[in-house]
């Protein structure tokens, strides 16, 4: 049997999250125009003076529940402009606000990317939303094909409990 190799493009009609387990907090991300920017922490340090390495260290210690990375920045204008500079990716959503204009920060979970830092979707993931896809049709559409499923799940269970179940 020959491999056939397909190449097509999905049009991702809902919310879709693939991620690789990263998880950035609110002294990770910043307001950059109208979406989220997650800085790339070792580029800001690594354009940073002494006197602002030591400002930055001592924000990321700090226990403030409600201070993030945003408000950080605007206290201290001359590293926002660094961080500017620094932005890893961005993400097309803007940081949530309170009824008084308080930022309200979440977690925000990564993406899978591709070497070039591009979002992709894994073969992998494909080949599952496929198989699942076709296996609800296939329950949806064929009655004994169901029925078979449900009688053989049944067979492993005492008869006593199969109303339960069933």
């Amino acid at each position: 049997m020959a491999i056939r190799r397909y190449r097509f493009d999905i049009a991702v009609v809902g919310p879709v999250h693939i991620g690789n387990g990263m998880r950035y907090g609110k002294k990770d991300y910043f307001a950059s125009g109208n979406k989220i920017a997650v800085l790339d922490t070792r580029k800001f340090v690594s354009l940073l003076d002494a006197h602002q390495v030591k400002r930055y260290c001592d924000f990321l210690e700090e226990d403030r529940s409600s201070f993030g990375l945003q408000g950080f920045l605007k206290d201290n204008s001359d590293l926002s402009k660094v961080a500017e500079r620094s932005i890893a990716y961005r993400i097309d959503s803007p940081l949530a606000t309170a009824r008084r204009g308080a930022i309200q920060y979440h977690d925000v979970w990564e993406f899978v990317k591709d070497p070039y830092g591009n979002p992709y979707i894994p073969g992998s993931s494909i080949k599952g939303m496929l198989r699942t896809a076709i296996l609800l049709n296939v329950l949806l559409e064929d009655d004994s094909f169901r029925s078979s499923m449900l009688l053989r799940r049944a067979e492993g269970i005492p008869r006593e409990k199969r109303i339960r179940v069933l």
